[in-house]
């Protein structure tokens, strides 16, 4: 089983940061970040590893903009859910592909290879909001 890991994008001084550990007080939520800074709750915003790598053998959070060789779409944004897992959604056309919603274990670390075969993490959607093609 893997352990969960995270980074978090710092809101005040918009920055992104390893998160080093997670601690819960009084229904908030604290991190201690690689350079032993502590942060509260409303301060950052937490993305988890996704437990996949791209091309590059780059690891993939939540927030993350990859590209596909499916052009058409534009980039996609990476999402985890509970439920579904870990699925993307284009930043183009809205299209949503679902990446660990699948049957075996072997299915997975198939689809694991093929995503790491294929995709490029190009930017996230703090650090690089103009691969979003959005006006601020």
């Amino acid at each position: 089983m893997r352990v969960p890991k995270f980074r978090a994008w710092l809101k005040p001084e918009q920055r992104m940061i390893g998160v080093y550990e997670m601690t819960f007080i009084d229904n908030e939520v604290l991190i201690i970040s690689d350079d032993m800074d502590f942060y509260t709750d409303d301060e950052f915003k937490l993305m988890q590893f996704t437990g996949l790598h791209d091309v590059h053998g780059k690891e993939v959070f939540e927030g993350d903009l990859i590209a596909t060789p499916f052009e058409e779409d534009g980039l996609f944004e990476v999402h985890m859910d509970t439920v579904a897992g870990v699925y993307t959604k284009s930043t183009l056309t809205g299209k949503v592909q679902f990446i660990e919603d699948l049957d075996s274990l072997e299915e997975l670390e198939g689809s694991k290879a093929e995503f790491a075969e294929y995709i490029e993490v190009k930017g996230n959607i703090y650090e690089n909001q103009e691969l979003l093609g959005e006006e601020e």
